[in-house]
């Protein structure tokens, strides 16, 4: 008996920048002053600040290694936190390799002076920067806010750096005390990049505790405008919340979103991708088939995507049971047959020949799965016994309104406020 060769041509896969479109955007009569929005390319991040504590505290260590330390006061008990705290900005010790004393003196002058009083001094001490932003991290992380309203007040009347940095631990501890107050202010912030995440922070927060509240609040709210005149919504936000606590819930709430293919498939695939998780493969298969062909191959994408990553094994031993059409058990295989070329997985040659075998020979079958915030597409064809697969291309997992919106969307605001003309002109790439 013949003994079939199995090949995998993968093309490069060093992945290559996909770039979909070009855009200029002209600004005139402004000021007087030249605006150049060329370099204003600085973007707030606001939500994930666990993960810039972790990298600036990773920053720190690697410098206090070499940083002079007094190991003297290590174990005395701290009396006076200011006097401590004072002792240690002013002394010739750079504030880098006394970091541990600086959080420990932070966290017993909260409990001392509050919140607010601490995060103020903070703002205004001499010490590194680095230093600096660990520290007011740290503090708005751990403190026990008593009054978030008042809090919330108060470091209105700081820079928005400050804003930047406290608003969100304040919202998160507010949401879960009073969110109809707390989204009624936010609201009314000037700035629509710190409102937006603002109201994504308190919407996340407001689905876990009141869902059914938090959908309602969400749905009662227009469709929010960007400065470049796309719409968003804040119900797939809170239906992609709930889904990590009560699916059935979430599965019940899709009916109510309101029309429009990017806010029913943000839904649907935060839905399916945690079943996915939760190893709920049948439903997570059928959980489309009520969306318009288009949607459902888009939503079946990010789907089999995870389960590919996330379970290899289990979906391939699926493979012969009942779940799958020949359609989606072609996409699956496919999906399968990528994470093994990307991986090295333990796939050997008879489950190989299997998976190639269930891709119609001479056909292209495209595969689209997400990385952290890239999106990866390729298209994987077969010829005979072997499959091809091009190089990946990488795009931001951001529609192109979005990024828009998040880099330039209150420099839009601004100019047009001043009088100013704006023209969006959009050239192909070669």
């Amino acid at each position: 008996m013949r003994k079939s060769s199995i090949g995998f041509i993968a093309l490069s896969f060093a992945a290559g920048v996909a770039i979909s479109a070009l855009v200029t955007v002209s600004i005139m009569n402004v000021t007087d002053e030249d605006s150049d929005i060329a370099g204003s390319n600085e973007t707030s991040e606001i939500e994930d600040d666990t993960t810039s504590i972790a990298e600036n505290i990773q920053d720190v260590n690697n410098r206090q290694e070499v940083a002079p330390t007094d190991d003297s006061s290590k174990s005395k008990p701290i009396d006076n936190p200011q006097e401590a705290w004072n002792a240690l900005i002013s002394d010739d010790i750079e504030d880098i390799g006394q970091l541990d004393k600086l959080l420990k003196i932070a966290e017993l002058l909260m409990e001392e002076e509050g919140f607010l009083n601490v995060l103020d001094q903070l703002v205004n001490s001499q010490t590194d920067d680095i230093v600096r932003d660990t520290i007011l991290k740290f503090v708005v992380h751990t403190a026990e806010l008593k009054n978030p309203e008042d809090a919330f007040q108060q470091v209105m009347y700081f820079s928005p750096v400050m804003q930047e940095l406290a608003l969100p631990a304040i919202v998160k501890a507010w949401a879960k005390e009073n969110p109809t107050h707390a989204f009624d202010a936010i609201s009314n912030l000037d700035s629509s990049k710190l409102r937006t995440s603002l109201e994504e922070t308190l919407f996340r927060v407001w689905a876990e505790h009141d869902p059914e509240l938090a959908l309602q609040t969400a749905l009662n709210q227009p469709l929010y405008k960007s400065e470049f005149g796309f719409e968003r919504g804040l119900e797939e936000l809170v239906i992609a919340e709930v889904a990590k606590h009560d699916l059935d819930k979430a599965i019940a709430m899709l009916p109510q979103i309101r029309s429009g293919d990017a806010r029913l498939l943000k839904a649907y695939s935060s839905i399916g991708s945690e079943l996915v998780t939760q190893a709920e493969y049948d439903r997570a298969l059928k959980l489309g088939q009520g969306l318009s062909k288009e949607l459902n191959d888009k939503y079946l994408n990010t789907v089999l995507g995870s389960w590919a990553k996330q379970e290899p094994d289990s979906m391939f031993d699926s493979l012969d049971t009942n779940i799958w059409t020949a359609e989606t058990k072609e996409k699956a295989a496919a999906n399968l047959l990528v994470h093994h070329s990307l991986t090295a997985s333990a796939f050997d040659s008879v489950q190989t020949e299997k998976l190639i075998g269930l891709i119609e020979d001479q056909k292209m079958v495209r595969i689209e799965f997400s990385e952290g915030e890239d999106l990866l597409t390729t298209q994987i064809f077969r010829e005979g016994e072997n499959v091809l697969i091009p190089p990946f291309q990488r795009k931001i997992n951001k529609s192109f309104q979005e990024q828009l919106d998040d880099q330039y969307g209150d420099l839009m605001k601004n100019v047009r406020e001043a009088g100013g003309t704006v023209t969006i002109q959009e050239r192909k790439s070669e």
